[in-house]
């Protein structure tokens, strides 16, 4: 998990359905050298400045001053108290001069243009010219932008007329220098807007300059897009955008952005969806389409006015892979990802110490743009450090999982989205797409999920699948506090997950736990006898699929993982398909490691004792390595570093009297998982039988092995008291398999011997357990942290004594990170 950040983000209060987020002026001037209050937003002195690459947005009847950052539409407040002199009232028609690196907007309380520097404080400045009794304009322009034409040190503002008002039209502003005793001359350009020499009034509410070909470009309510010519206020309409796609792109368009490749970005005042069309440069050539894209979304408000740098860039960060810029989480589909691409991205909420607080799974992680499969993280993960300019990369696709296949023409295909939302958002929500065509693009129409809201935690889904989709495909699921219609476009927070799925005609598909979860099978091995009751001496983690056709199960999967020993015995592991005898298998498969391996059923002979069972190891340390300290790390580890010991030999006897004896169980002996298995069966034709996960996986002695002194006087044991396949161990009230010894369940069995608790009962139903109802194997549907060696289950688990005096009515959440004692957990 990666927890470098850019900044961090606050959510402040809903206010006219926008949500104030505070940030500091720093992030606003990252990019200009140090200036007093008032000053430019960079020090041209040396003429190497560049512009600000962040665009300003004004809002609100009383004016506020947000940074917007297009690539994602996050904003932050910059100033709620613009003015200097107590004055309330709106800023409107806003611009930035390439020319000063000044902001200028109309300023309703003083109905003059108004001159913002880096405090973000308003300067009135006083007009000559314009047309009034007293050289003073007295209407107010809620339209404009400053000119970024060479030798063009002017801003324009616009009104519409609805009469013949001598102070409507278009004015030109008078920024030079030359400026007499700062008096800046106003001049109207045109009492109104034409085309082809004809009124045109037009549905507009900002414009923006081109950074090069001198023009302003405006998008009307209706989706046109206008060009217009500064010097006489003549328009050209150059496309009926919203005939170009598929999406809505109507509405009032109250702030306009350019950027330095002639990029036009407008923003809709309702829902704050800003839109990108490519206007091109005034060097291009050739016929240019006008295709609009929902480029990110923004904040909403009823009143909007932009400005930005035209001359700067709208760019990822370059260089420098540190952490501090790995804020962005990207999809990796091989489509509609990168950057470039308009791609899906989402910023990464963080809190004080830079951890994610508002994403999906259990981790997320932050980069410069998308790796795009194969070369996602989820395929290729790198363990280097920063050192060397590359970066960790963590498969963070692990907050959506398939409860159940995908099967064509079903409605009742399950997800679960496991979410994480410790920044305390209300309006969380899901969207997601499947690219049913395999066209490798997420059409607007492949949208499966729209909006659903979600809460904290694991929450449950339907999609439905047409009927003529099958293979393999990808899907997209993006989550956000953001209403999400588009499979690409930045939001401001939460994450986008990208995986390759499997759609299947006709089959389905049940998982347990899930489709990518895992269910935790812990044992304690000395039954009938408490032992240690670390529960480690065997730790499993299964994920189990049952497919089935026509209601009838045709195939069963079962992924492992050997995660523990803790055990002195030699134990094998085991998994029975309660129900199903040997002879309604057709087939089957084992392969540990990726290695095929025998999987024989084991049978007992009588035809009414053929059950399924499929041994997975019958000793599991013969695939296991224990891990080992070596001589510095247990110094370190024990004496912090320094060596008090006299001689080689003694760090010798220390280090042998140190090595790691069990598996994943001490501290200091961790490692990687060394056994991993695949268990595929194939049933019979016409088999019809309920098939209920997690089946039936048990413990039993390995042949040939030691496995107490109880079992030395046993006839059926082998020298030095081996009970092998006759001794298992199975989860509370679960019946042993037929080729367990019931004479073990009899008291007299172990009458002679002090210790045993044992209090099961077959005649009841009642196995494995003690007379407190204690169980010498559980299971947790999830990746269990289990307890260190020698550290027993209850003072790890405090609340699992009383979970289990319950019946699970009380406690239930025993097994949660916020429930144990981290002092007795097993890390790796």
């Amino acid at each position: 998990m990666q927890k470098g950040k850019m900044f961090t983000r606050t959510r402040g209060v809903r206010r006219s359905n926008f949500a104030v987020r505070t940030l500091s002026m720093g992030v606003l001037m990252a990019c200009a050298s140090i200036a007093k209050a008032g000053e430019p937003f960079v020090d041209s002195s040396d003429g190497s400045a560049t512009c600000p690459s962040s665009a300003y947005l004004v809002q609100m009847g009383v004016a506020r001053v947000y940074d917007v950052d297009l690539i994602l539409g996050d904003y932050s407040l910059l100033n709620d108290d613009v003015f200097t002199d107590g004055s309330r009232g709106k800023l409107n028609a806003a611009g930035y001069s390439i020319h000063d690196h000044y902001l200028y907007a109309w300023s309703y309380p003083h109905q003059t243009l108004a001159r913002i520097g880096n405090d973000m404080k308003v300067e009135p400045l006083t007009l000559s010219g314009a047309a009034s009794s007293s050289g003073s304009p007295t209407t107010n322009y809620y339209i404009g932008d400053a000119s970024t034409a060479d030798g063009d040190y002017a801003h324009y503002v616009y009104k519409p007329g609805n009469g013949n008002g001598s102070q409507l039209g278009l004015w030109r502003i008078e920024l030079s220098d030359s400026a007499v005793d700062a008096q800046y001359s106003m001049r109207q350009v045109a009492p109104f807007l034409t085309e082809n020499g004809s009124r045109k009034d037009l549905r507009i509410y900002d414009i923006a300059f081109h950074p090069t070909d001198g023009y302003a470009y405006a998008v009307d309510r209706y989706a046109d897009l206008w060009r217009i010519d500064p010097t006489d206020g003549s328009v050209l309409k150059l496309a009926d955008m919203q005939n170009n796609v598929a999406f809505n792109v109507t509405g009032v368009f109250g702030a306009a952005y350019f950027d330095e490749t002639g990029a036009l970005y407008f923003s809709r005042n309702n829902d704050g969806s800003i839109f990108k069309v490519d206007i091109g440069l005034s060097s291009d050539t050739g016929v240019r389409t006008y295709n609009p894209a929902l480029f990110a979304v923004g904040p909403a408000s009823s009143n909007n006015d932009g400005a930005r740098c035209a001359a700067a860039a709208v760019a990822l960060p370059e260089g420098d892979p540190g952490r501090g810029e790995r804020n962005i989480d990207f999809g990796d589909a091989p489509f509609q990802s990168s950057f470039s691409d308009n791609g899906a991205r989402h910023g990464i909420l963080r809190d004080a110490n830079g951890d994610p607080t508002f994403y999906l799974g259990d981790q997320i992680d932050g980069e410069l743009d998308s790796f795009v499969y194969p070369l996602s993280d989820d395929a290729v993960q790198s363990n280097e450090d920063d050192t060397d300019g590359s970066f960790d990369r963590v498969d963070d696709e692990d907050g959506i999982q398939f409860a159940t296949g995908l099967t064509a023409g079903s409605a009742d295909n399950v997800i679960i989205a496991n979410v994480v939302n410790n920044a305390g958002i209300a309006d969380a929500k899901i969207s997601a797409w499947i690219d049913f065509d395999k066209s490798e693009t997420f059409d607007l129409d492949e949208q499966v999920i729209v909006n659903q809201s979600v809460n904290a935690g694991p929450n449950f889904m339907t999609v439905e699948i047409p009927a003529d989709a099958s293979g393999s495909t990808w899907a997209r699921f993006r989550f956000s506090s953001s209403t999400m219609d588009s499979p690409t476009a930045g939001v401001s927070d939460g994450e986008v997950e990208d995986m390759q799925i499997n759609i299947t005609e006709g089959t389905t598909v049940s998982w347990y736990p899930s489709e990518k979860g895992f269910t935790t099978i812990a044992y304690e091995d000395n039954w009938p006898f408490e032992g240690d009751f670390d529960m480690n001496d065997l730790v499993a983690y299964l994920r189990m699929g049952t497919y089935s056709l026509g209601g009838n199960a045709t195939s069963v999967h079962v992924n492992g993982e050997i995660a523990a020993v803790g055990a002195a015995y030699h134990n094998g592991f085991a998994i029975r398909i309660p129900s199903v005898l040997n002879s309604d298998i057709e087939s089957h498969t084992l392969t540990i490691n990726n290695k095929p391996v025998d999987a024989g059923a084991l049978l007992a002979g009588a035809a009414d004792s053929d059950e399924a069972i499929f041994t997975i190891a019958e000793d599991v340390w013969d695939y296991l390595t224990q891990g080992e300290e070596d001589n510095d790390a247990i110094i370190q580890r024990i004496f912090g570093g320094s060596d008090p010991l006299s001689t080689g030999a003694d760090v010798a006897n220390l280090a042998e009297d140190k090595v790691c004896e069990f598996y994943r169980t001490q501290e200091g002996c961790g490692g990687d998982i060394d056994l991993k298995f695949e268990l595929k069966i194939d049933f019979a034709e016409g088999f019809a039988k309920p098939i209920q996960a997690p089946f039936d996986p048990f413990l039993f002695a390995t042949p040939g092995h030691y496995h107490g002194e109880l079992f030395y006087g046993y006839a059926g044991a082998a020298d030095y008291g081996a009970p092998g396949r006759d001794y298992e161990i199975h989860l509370k009230n679960q019946a042993p398999t037929h080729l367990f010894q019931s004479a073990f369940m009899t008291s007299s069995f172990y009458q002679d011997y002090a210790g045993s608790v044992d209090a099961s009962n077959p005649g009841s139903d009642l196995y494995y357990l003690t007379d407190t109802g204690l169980p010498w194997a559980i299971e947790i549907t999830d990746r269990w942290n289990y307890p260190r060696e020698f550290q027993d289950l209850l003072l790890a688990y405090p609340k699992f004594q009383n979970f289990v005096e319950t019946n699970g009515a009380s406690s239930a959440n025993w097994f949660s990170a916020s429930e144990r004692d981290p002092l007795y957990i097993f890390t790796n």
